[in-house]
């Protein structure tokens, strides 16, 4: 006769329980109440989901022009003083976060 030798840890059982109340009616009520809720905040006048939405890409955003500021700088430099470059970037900056939002 085989042995049989089973090992379940916290996240498979949460898991588990996550996929049985997912499937069954209650969790079809809640995917349907998550789902209305979203719309419901996605359509109106002062949408907190865009504003979050936003706020993450303007972040991402600096933070790309952040890390490759150096890179553009340097080239902007071989053409302009160091005065002149940096007023360019700073403007750079600026625009880039007016223009997106």
């Amino acid at each position: 006769m085989a042995d049989f030798h089973v090992e379940l840890n916290g996240e498979d059982i949460n898991r588990s329980i996550a996929d049985a109340i997912t499937k069954s009616v209650l969790g079809e009520a809640i995917v349907k109440v998550v789902k209305d809720t979203v719309d419901g905040l996605t359509r109106s006048y002062d949408n907190p989901v865009k504003k979050v939405v936003e706020q993450l890409v303007r972040e991402e955003i600096l933070r790309q022009l952040g890390e490759y500021q150096e890179v553009i700088r340097e080239k902007v430099k071989a053409q302009l003083t160091d005065e002149l470059a940096d007023k360019v970037v700073a403007h750079a900056l600026n625009e880039a976060t007016k223009r997106l939002f």
